[in-house]
């Protein structure tokens, strides 16, 4: 890809040559899988009537944790080179808590959704440290809501 962007009017960006273009998620948003992780604040917010456009929710989102091997395909076949995802929490710790015990599923999701993006050759925000520790996915379980 070109260093160089057009952004408007004639008005160029230059960016340095070694300079990485991705693509970037937050897990609420595509996840998808509810019922397969704890709650969030998230789905406390969607539960009340009127926070959200058309009462949409979380609930499959674009299936992304179903479907991540089709996603990761679509990311190679448009030439992604990094993706900087971030983490539920809730789908790693249902409880809110490490002493009540790791969702062994939810590990095995992050686990081959990294090891599919390395094999297609595309840069995990593992390895690129741009993984978001915190994305407003807190647990339930530790907040007031």
């Amino acid at each position: 890809m070109d260093n160089k962007v057009e952004v408007q009017d004639g008005i160029t960006l230059k960016f340095p040559k070694n300079f990485e273009w991705g693509t970037a998620t937050a897990a609420f948003q595509i996840e998808g899988g509810v019922s397969e992780r704890g709650r969030c604040i998230w789905d406390a917010f969607c539960d009340v009537s009127g926070n959200v456009d058309n009462g949409d929710d979380g609930t499959v989102a674009c299936d992304h944790y179903h479907r991540y091997e089709e996603d990761v395909a679509l990311m190679k076949q448009l030439g992604v080179k990094n993706y900087r995802f971030s983490l539920s929490w809730p789908r790693l710790f249902p409880k809110g808590r490490v002493e009540d015990g790791v969702n062994e599923k939810g590990r095995q999701f992050y686990d081959g959704l990294i090891d599919c993006l390395i094999r297609n050759g595309i840069k995990p925000g593992l390895l690129t440290q741009l993984i978001f520790l915190f994305s407003f996915s807190l647990f339930c379980s530790l907040s007031p809501l």
